[in-house]
């Protein structure tokens, strides 16, 4: 078990969080997800969007602190998709 922190998310969770122009934040976190169509993992879905939004310049924050914890209980396809949402910049 993970230490929780202030924002729901415990150490080494990776979540993905867009904050809209009137501060209204929408939490995209993979644990959220009920399905998707044919099975895709969410992390594979979050990349591509992450790709576009990248590409149309709207700003991220992103970091590799906590990282590490990630690799602990995924599986590498998982976490190479992480990081590369993480390392994806303009």
């Amino acid at each position: 078990m993970y230490e929780k922190k202030q924002d729901g998310h415990s150490k080494g969770d990776f979540y993905y969080i867009i904050e809209l122009n009137d501060r209204t934040k929408i939490d995209l976190s993979a644990q959220e997800y009920g399905g998707f169509k044919n099975d895709e993992d969410p992390r594979f879905i979050l990349e591509r969007l992450d790709n576009q939004l990248v590409k149309m310049g709207i700003p991220k924050k992103a970091s590799m602190k906590n990282f590490e914890y990630t690799t602990k209980n995924l599986a590498k396809t998982y976490t190479d998709k992480i990081r590369n949402i993480l390392e994806n910049t303009p």
